[in-house]
């Protein structure tokens, strides 16, 4: 594996039912808790909860399986439990579920990365395959929950050649008294230009069916398992995926281009 990995949500937007342990708040569905801003919450009733996440049948009638080997919690700063633990579990039977692992509001509070300090990544040995995933807490206080990744990295099996980035500040439309100007929005989004030379045309491959699953202007984070100064000394940033370029040179020759900017 190499130390640039893209983060993305793989299991809980592929399956093919999710059941939530309580009555959802029609202003805050589960939906949000796989798309939209990152400002978008599931609300969570005053007890302990869980969340079931069922990856279905293929077209043959087998079980659709997948490994896990990382927990991202987005806007943790917010949503982790104010007491108690968060566990992620699996199962092949939705009956009995085993422990991937697990972690507490101090163990998370501790390690809150990126640019605005409230992301939270968890990484372990990845699981085996399975069908049904589930997180949980217990605790019994009412809660907020935002994006909550699990599953595999997409990892392209080179690092990165380069890595560019640059600051763009968001223009705004001002009209007032019968003239018009132009602000300048704080605070300044930085963009991302990742290069990647000699990924094979499997990885392409998985790379474009990644984002054609995904929803439109997919939320991915960039992970560094060693910090490095390409990212500014951060290891974890969240990006909204711009657009990508590539050069065939052969199956097993490609350079790939990505731009992404920050998403807060």
């Amino acid at each position: 594996m190499t130390n640039c990995l893209l983060a993305y949500n793989l299991i809980p937007y592929q399956a093919k039912d999710i059941t939530p342990s309580y009555t959802e708040n029609s202003l805050f569905p589960v939906w949000n808790l796989l798309t939209n801003k990152r400002s978008d919450f599931v609300a969570i009733g005053a007890s302990g909860w869980s969340i079931i996440f069922d990856l279905g049948l293929d077209s043959a009638g087998a079980d659709i399986e997948k490994a896990c080997e990382f927990i991202l919690l987005a806007n943790a700063t917010t949503t982790l439990p104010s007491s108690g633990t968060f566990y992620l579990d699996y199962s092949d039977d939705n009956i009995s579920y085993s422990n991937a692992t697990s972690f507490t509001n101090t163990d998370a509070s501790a390690a809150l990365k990126g640019l605005m300090r409230a992301d939270y990544i968890k990484t372990f040995t990845a699981t085996s395959a399975h069908r049904y995933w589930k997180i949980r807490t217990a605790t019994t206080t009412s809660e907020g929950l935002s994006k909550c990744y699990f599953g595999t990295f997409l990892d392209f099996e080179v690092e990165p050649n380069d890595i560019k980035d640059d600051f763009e500040r968001q223009k705004f439309f001002i009209a007032d008294g019968g003239y018009s100007t132009y602000g300048i929005s704080q605070p300044e989004i930085r963009k991302y230009k990742l290069e990647w030379k000699g990924i094979t045309k499997a990885k392409l491959a998985e790379f474009e069916s990644i984002i054609k699953t995904l929803p439109r202007n997919p939320l991915f984070f960039i992970y560094l398992q060693t910090v490095t100064d390409i990212l500014n000394g951060e290891n974890l940033v969240a990006v909204t995926l711009v657009d990508y370029d590539y050069e065939f040179l052969s199956d097993d020759y490609i350079n790939l281009t990505i731009d992404f900017k920050d998403s807060y």
